[in-house]
C-alpha cells in the first residue's frame, strides 16, 4: 500500500479545537441579519466564521491534538490583537507579537486570513495550545484580543478518501437512544439530508473502520452539548460541542479526528456526557481506505462481483481445455514410437536383454539401415563376451571388450542401445571364474 502526505482543515468552530475559558465567542456571517454584535468583516474570514476572545488574563486558551509533521494557526492581526503563547506537547514553545496596522478598517487582507504561526518537526501525535498572553503595554493600548480561524495539519497517510454515511449499518452501531433525521428538523444541513442524534445522557454509539486514519462529522452550536470518545478501547477524551449563542448552529463540523493508526480494524465509541438535554449528532464518516478502494461504498456492486466472478470462471476452464489438449497430444505422441526391439523387428535380443528405453518416433527410420548391415556383417567376427553365473544358475552378462563393428570402428558395449551398422549379437552365458562363486574362497 503506496503512502502520500496529506493536509487536513478545521474550522475555528469545530469541536476538535477545544476552548478553555468563558470568553470565547464566535461569528458566523450566516446569522448576521439575527445578531446585532457580529463582526463588519465576518466575511473576510475562511468559512465567514471564526472564534475569538478580548479577555488577556492569559486564562484564555485553545488547544488540538493531531497526529503528524506540521501544523498551521490561521486568524487575524488586527488593530486591536497583541501577543499570544504557544505550547507545544504541554512545554512552552514560542511567543508571537503580531504586527497590526493601524486602522482597523479590514480592507487590507493582508491581515486576514494570515498565518499566525506554523510548526514543521517529527511524526507523531501532538498537542498544540494557544494562550491570549497580551503584556501589560498592549491591554493599556486595547490590544487584548485574539481570534482564530482556522488550523491545518499535514501527516503521512496511506489508502485513499473513503466516506461512510450514518445509515451504512455495516459500520454504525447504535443503542436505542438514537433517532434518525431526514430533511430539516432538529439541526439542519445534513450531508445527504440524513443524520442520527440523541438527547440522552450516556447514549453511545460505535463505528467500526479498516483504515488508517478516521473523522467523524456532525453539527455543532447552541443546541449540541458535550460528548466523549474513546479510541480501540483506549483512554477517553472529551469535547464540547456548543457554539455560539441562541440561534448560532453550524453544520458538518469535525467531531473527532485521528490518523497514523497503521492500518487494520479499529472502533471508535461517542458518548453523550452531561445531563443538559442538549443534543449530539452525527452526519458521517472520513476513513482512509487501505484496501484500494476510495469510492463512497465499502462494497463492490453487485454486478461487478458477477462480472469478477464469470470471468474466473471462464479463465478457469479455459486452462482446463489447453491442459486436456497438451495430455491428449503427448498420449498420441508416444503411442506412435517405433518398438526396435520387438519380436518383429529385423533383429532380436534374447529376452533377458530387453531392458532399455524404447527409442523415440525420430529414430524410426533407421530400422531399414540396420536391417540392410545385417547380412553384410553375418562374415564378420566379434570379439567373444564373458558372462558369470550367479551360485543359483542364473546368468549375468558383461562385454568384456568394446564390439568392432564396420569399418573396424569402435561401438560402446551397450547391451540396450544399438548402433547402425551392427549385426545381431548373440552373448552366451559363461561360467563365473571360482573367485566369484558365492560362499566360496
Amino acid at each position: 500500500m503506496s503512502t502520500t502526505t496529506k493536509t487536513y482543515k478545521a474550522d475555528a468552530l469545530a469541536s476538535l479545537i477545544r476552548y478553555h475559558g468563558d470568553s470565547w465567542r464566535t461569528q458566523n456571517k450566516a446569522i448576521q441579519s439575527k445578531d446585532p454584535f457580529t463582526d463588519a468583516f465576518v466575511d473576510r474570514y475562511d468559512g465567514k466564521t471564526f472564534v475569538f476572545t478580548c479577555v488577556g488574563t492569559g486564562s484564555e486558551s485553545a488547544d488540538i491534538t493531531f497526529t503528524g509533521s506540521e501544523f498551521g494557526l490561521y486568524g487575524a492581526s488586527r488593530a486591536n490583537h497583541g501577543t499570544f503563547t504557544v505550547l507545544l506537547d504541554g512545554a512552552p514553545y514560542q511567543t508571537v507579537t503580531l504586527d497590526t496596522p493601524t486602522t482597523d478598517d479590514g480592507i487590507d487582507n493582508k491581515y486576514l486570513q494570515r498565518l499566525l504561526w506554523s510548526w514543521k518537526g517529527e511524526e507523531g501525535k501532538h498537542t498544540v495550545s494557544i494562550q491570549n498572553t497580551p503584556t501589560e503595554a498592549e491591554r493599556a493600548e486595547g490590544k487584548q484580543c485574539f481570534d482564530i480561524d482556522y488550523v491545518t495539519w499535514t501527516s503521512t497517510v496511506r489508502g485513499n478518501d473513503l466516506t461512510i454515511q450514518d445509515t451504512d449499518s455495516n459500520h454504525f452501531t447504535y443503542d436505542p437512544n438514537w433517532y434518525s433525521q431526514t430533511g430539516s428538523g432538529d439541526l439542519p444541513a445534513f450531508d445527504q439530508s440524513t443524520g442520527r442524534l440523541t438527547r440522552t445522557n450516556s447514549a453511545s454509539f460505535t463505528f467500526n473502520f479498516t483504515g488508517d486514519r478516521v473523522l467523524l462529522y456532525g453539527p455543532n452550536g447552541n443546541l449540541t452539548g458535550g460528548y466523549q470518545v474513546q479510541l480501540d478501547g483506549g483512554p477517553t477524551q472529551s469535547f464540547n460541542g456548543s457554539r455560539g449563542i441562541d440561534f448560532d448552529n453550524h453544520a458538518q463540523q469535525v467531531l473527532y479526528a485521528m490518523n497514523g493508526l497503521g492500518g487494520g480494524e479499529h472502533s471508535v465509541v461517542l458518548t453523550k456526557a452531561g445531563g443538559d438535554g442538549k443534543l449530539i449528532a452525527v452526519d458521517y464518516a472520513v476513513v482512509s481506505d487501505n484496501q484500494g478502494g476510495g469510492s463512497t461504498s465499502r462494497k463492490l456492486p453487485a454486478g461487478v462481483i458477477a462480472g469478477i466472478s464469470i470471468g474466473g470462471f471462464v479463465v478457469l476452464a479455459l486452462i482446463g481445455c489447453v491442459i486436456w489438449l497438451f495430455l491428449r497430444m503427448k498420449e498420441k505422441k508416444r503411442k506412435s514410437w517405433v518398438d526396435l526391439v520387438s519380436a518383429d523387428a529385423p533383429f532380436s535380443l534374447k529376452p533377458e536383454m530387453r531392458t532399455g528405453t524404447v527409442p523415440p518416433p525420430s529414430y524410426g527410420h533407421e530400422a531399414p539401415a540396420i536391417a540392410a548391415h545385417h547380412q553384410a556383417s553375418q562374415s564378420m567376427s566379434y570379439p567373444s563376451s564373458s558372462g558369470y553365473e550367479e551360485s543359483d544358475g542364473s546368468s549375468i552378462f558383461q562385454l568384456r571388450t568394446p564390439i568392432v563393428g564396420p569399418s573396424n570402428q569402435s561401438v560402446p558395449a551397450h547391451p540396450t542401445q544399438l548402433q547402425p551398422g551392427m549385426g545381431a549379437v548373440s552373448l552366451e552365458p559363461q561360467p563365473r571364474p571360482p573367485a566369484y562363486r558365492k560362499g566360496r574362497t
